[in-house]
């Protein structure tokens, strides 16, 4: 068997093209391909050196070898080309070719299984890519926003000759919003530079064009259709999720947001019409936040931004994470789908899909043990599911999950939002962190989680609004007295799936005993720092192995305080 790597031409992008336009990975559709009398084996698809130009063109949408060749290729791009060789993030991105063809060893017998004990129809996963996503300012916009110097490229060393001065400038305007302890060297972690580059990447390799960024699925007043494959267009309402950059050193999260119209935005901060009996359509902008494009157009071509390590996508302003920034997320409730915590997930294309997952299958799963059992499911009619995905852990089962910290100091409620029925688990929950010395401690007190307790539904405290005549003094009363009580009614943003109408929020189900209604609990609060590690570690207390913990979504809040000295109370989307 050939490796990818040694092979240039047309012949081999004949073959591999139609697979990666109709699979999630071109993994998926085999373990290998056949060009002429050649069989090539795909673990080593991160490891092509080349890729013809002439089959590639500038089709959208089309795997190739690497995100900073792909720059390289692209003439508004010549800046990022060079900041990521320059920083060393290009190399430190790259995907580990040898550890995935290991992974793809090691599981290949289970490819195109479906395990026993599963909720349904689960296809094991015995495919793993790894990638990364970069967010890029245009050479135009570093010109018009910054003052740098428009590059001036040598097309025959392939180099820009201005590139000092280019430097300089980065360094200048870099070290105004980030401390510049190593101003001299770029590949520095302290370089201001090198973290602006951080700051602009993801690890994982996620596409606007695809639905992985955000997922449209029970928000207010949208419904997918018929084919959730192919989910319609018709959006209602904004649709965001959130992600840690890859800078190591601090957290930053980049709020992903899609507006109705299709457009994709980077830490936008919006107003709603957020009553108890509002819409939740934006009213209006704290922070409009960055155009980000789903493809690259440059004088009516478009030039290639997906490749097989990741992909690249043009905004049209400077990414930054400065005091504007920290000062919207001191108030931001940050809801994050489950999804979102696992990079894996968009990097394989996985958001809408049922999966079953291999215990090491995660890198921010740890500590997991063999009998554990992960599986991915995509609601089906009558579930309650935030953004449609929902996980379901079921065995003996005892891992550590690691979770962001949030970018600003402070004190912070930390929730979970799941589904109730009879067949959920109980779980012990404890809260660990770390900090930059690698020191461990906690950062909360334990937790019993039971999901099959209906604790809202029978408790006789909870009323649903209708029954208060949506009565905002008497509603707001409510919830105030089920959140002492460590419990939240859903939030009113999403709605069961397919049964009813998308204006029946989940927040009507009062975390009702059957079919899965929704509800919040309150974890804990607690201090957190984003140069800290966090993480929740989740063991079963379960007798029945198919005991189900659900993991739909779960939200990091500011404890803010009002005039009068009373809890925060927040609207209730």
């Amino acid at each position: 068997m050939r490796n990818l790597y040694k092979h240039i031409g047309s012949a081999f992008m004949a073959a591999l093209l139609p697979l990666t336009a109709a699979a999630q990975s071109p993994l998926e559709s085999g373990h290998s391909i056949m060009v002429g009398d050649d069989t090539y084996d795909m673990t080593d698809i991160y490891e092509i050196a080349f890729v013809d130009k002439a089959t590639l063109g500038s089709t959208p949408q089309v795997a190739a070898p690497s995100v900073v060749k792909l720059l390289k290729q692209a003439p508004n791009m010549r800046i990022w080309a060079k900041l990521l060789d320059a920083t060393g993030w290009g190399a430190k991105m790259k995907p580990d070719a040898k550890a995935e063809k290991a992974f793809a060893e090691k599981y290949k017998a289970h490819a195109g299984t479906y395990p026993n004990n599963t909720v349904s129809s689960t296809p094991f996963q015995a495919y793993r890519r790894q990638g990364f996503t970069l967010f890029a300012e245009t050479d135009e916009v570093f010109n018009k926003e910054w003052g740098v110097p428009m590059p001036v490229y040598d097309e025959a060393t392939q180099s820009i000759t201005n590139w000092e001065a280019i430097k300089q400038v980065l360094n200048e305007q870099c070290g105004k919003i980030y401390s510049n302890l190593k101003p001299g060297d770029l590949t520095d972690k302290d370089n201001a530079v090198n973290i602006f580059v951080a700051t602009h990447l993801l690890n994982s390799n996620m596409q606007l064009a695809n639905n992985s960024a955000v997922r449209h699925a029970t928000e207010y007043g949208y419904t997918t259709g018929e084919d959730i494959n192919e989910p319609s267009t018709n959006y209602t309402v904004n649709v965001w999720d959130y992600y840690r950059t890859a800078w190591p050193q601090e957290s930053k999260l980049l709020k992903i947001t899609q507006t109705p119209d299709g457009q994709f935005y980077l830490n936008r901060f919006s107003k709603y019409d957020n009553g108890l009996t509002g819409t939740y359509v934006e009213t209006g902008t704290l922070q409009e936040g960055i155009l980000a494009h789903a493809r690259n157009e440059v004088d009516n071509s478009v030039y290639n931004n997906v490749a097989l390590d990741g992909s690249y996508h043009p905004i049209d302003n400077i990414l930054s994470f400065n005091s504007d920034y920290a000062s919207a997320m001191k108030s931001e409730r940050v809801r994050m789908d489950f999804t979102t915590l696992l990079p894996e997930i968009a990097s394989n294309n996985l958001r809408g899909k049922d999966a079953y997952f291999p215990t090491d299958y995660f890198s921010t799963l740890t500590n997991v043990s063999p009998d554990t059992e992960i599986q991915l499911l995509y609601a089906s009619k009558g579930w309650v599911d935030y953004q449609g995905d929902e996980f379901l852990v079921t065995g003996n089962y005892d891992f550590t999950l690691e979770v962001p910290a949030m970018p600003n100091d402070g004190s912070y409620e930390l929730r979970m939002g799941y589904s109730v029925n009879e067949v959920r688990a109980k779980s012990l929950l404890t809260f660990i962190c770390e900090d930059e010395a690698g020191n461990q401690g906690t950062w909360g007190k334990p937790l019993v989680l039971d999901q099959s307790e209906p604790v809202m539904a029978n408790d006789g405290i909870a009323q649903k609004d209708a029954d208060l005549n949506y009565d905002e003094t008497l509603c707001a009363e409510n919830d105030y007295a089920l959140h002492k009580l460590g419990y939240m009614k859903a939030p009113a943003y999403f709605h069961v799936a397919g049964d009813r109408t998308a204006n029946y929020s989940a927040r009507a189900e009062l975390g009702r005993s059957y079919n899965g209604g929704n509800m919040r609990r309150v974890l804990i609060t607690s201090k957190m720092s984003p140069r800290k590690r966090y993480y929740i570690r989740f063991q079963s207390l379960n007798n029945a192995s198919r005991a189900q913990l659900h993991l739909d979504f779960i939200e990091f809040v500011p404890r803010l305080v009002d005039v009068v000295g009373e809890p925060y109370r927040e609207d209730v989307w």
